[in-house]
């Protein structure tokens, strides 16, 4: 399966880290939007099928060019928790976001 951010722009550096965990991958992005970066969280159906659900980014505390979100990724042994890297923020001092796995939904809410 080949799997692929929504947008594509030069430099997103898209697959600069990933993780995976049972049905779920998470890939880190962190060029992308001049090098603020995202992740993306992606599903697998019962029959093989590779479906994007969820795009994260560093907005809960700063969304600045450089921030480099994404430029590392780890799921938990179950899934549940995330936590991505963002080395460039705050003026490269950098840090990491947690994040954990709705228990309504598949979708990811900071921690």
């Amino acid at each position: 399966a080949l799997l692929r951010p929504e947008a594509r722009g030069s430099g997103m550096r898209f697959g600069w880290a990933l993780d995976m965990v049972g049905d779920f991958a998470v890939v880190g992005a962190p060029g992308e939007d001049s090098e603020r970066g995202a992740v993306y969280v992606f599903t697998r159906s019962p029959e093989g099928a590779w479906a994007r659900i969820q795009r994260l980014t560093g907005t809960v505390y700063s969304y600045s060019p450089g921030d480099e979100f994404g430029s590392a990724v780890s799921l938990s042994e179950d899934g549940a928790d995330l936590v991505v890297g963002a080395p460039g923020l705050n003026g490269r001092r950098g840090c990491a976001y947690t994040f954990r796995k709705s228990k309504y939904s598949n979708s990811f809410q900071i921690d």
